[in-house]
């Protein structure tokens, strides 16, 4: 004999996102100091314009570690940018009605443009560089080891087969790692 049982049913109750992670709260002391941190970083960024601008694009005034330190600079920034800018979007979106969700998110919006605006210039800066100059100034490859001879857990097509490098992406725009597959 067999038995016929109807599917359980799980309710699930809808809440709002949590966005602590973020922010702990978007009150006017919080927001007030992650502007300001933000200010604070952008300040330190735009001294490096100086550094920059004694470099001209001269590879012998600049080494690769102080433009690593310059990227670290402009990372946090960008990082910043994103958390106040992710935070105001995802609290609008979850309340599109909520008045201090939209005056959040419009504030922020004008605060992102100008940040923006003001570390532009490394942007230029780096697509003003001549290919061989921007070259030097990346950090050299790794020490190429000989590629696993191809077994049955090896492979040229997967990632961890194939040798990795640092290279200059073709706008000049940002620096990436790809990985190739060698020839074999």
């Amino acid at each position: 004999m067999t038995t016929i049982t109807a599917p359980s049913t799980t309710t699930y109750r809808l809440r709002g996102w949590d966005l602590s992670e973020l922010l702990p709260a978007p009150t006017e002391e919080v927001i007030a100091r992650r502007l300001a941190e933000l200010e604070s970083a952008l300040r330190e960024f735009e001294a490096s314009r100086e550094t920059l601008a004694a470099a001209g694009g001269v590879r012998s005034r600049m080494s690769p570690q102080q433009l690593l330190a310059i990227l670290r600079r402009y990372e946090a920034i960008s990082e910043q940018i994103s958390v106040l800018a992710n935070y105001g979007s995802l609290w609008f979106n979850s309340d599109t009605g909520n008045q201090e969700a939209i005056t959040f998110r419009n504030r922020v919006r004008q605060a992102i443009t100008a940040a923006t605006n003001r570390i532009l210039f490394f942007t230029l800066w780096w697509k003003g560089l001549a290919d061989d100059e921007a070259q030097a100034l990346l950090p050299a490859a790794p020490a190429r080891r000989s590629p696993p001879p191809i077994t049955a857990t090896s492979c040229s097509s997967c990632a961890a087969c194939r040798p990795t490098r640092w290279t200059r992406s073709p706008s000049r725009s940002s620096t990436s790692r790809t990985t190739t597959a060698s020839a074999r």
